[in-house]
């Protein structure tokens, strides 16, 4: 009898040895770089944060923030973790960011 592990777990196992490789963005990367944040766009969930409420707190206190700061790094010094997860998790929102703080040229480059 085989007793051999089925091909997809060998697989996993092989692919795993090269997870300490991967690049993961920060959320500056994110919002500085239009083409990190389209990659990313298809992960976020259209739903949410929709509530009973109508209002996702931690959301709506990260895009107050927004015109409260002067430069983005300021901005993002001022979210707590789960109004980064907000920022992060709305697409709209991320692109009121960039529009706020990032050059019209790098826009209208990332754009093309």
């Amino acid at each position: 009898e085989d007793r051999s592990p089925p091909p997809c777990f060998v697989e996993a196992v092989e692919a795993r040895a090269h997870f300490d490789e991967l690049v993961i963005p920060d959320t500056r990367d994110i919002v500085c770089d239009r083409a990190i944040a389209d990659l990313r766009a298809p992960l976020i969930d259209p739903h949410w944060p929709h509530t009973d409420e109508g209002v996702h707190v931690p959301l709506a206190i990260a895009e107050a923030k927004i015109s409260r700061a002067e430069t983005l790094e300021a901005y993002l010094g001022r979210l707590n973790a789960k109004e980064e997860m907000a920022l992060l998790n709305s697409e709209e929102a991320l692109r009121r960011v960039q529009e706020r703080f990032l050059p019209q040229k790098v826009l209208e480059s990332a754009a093309v």
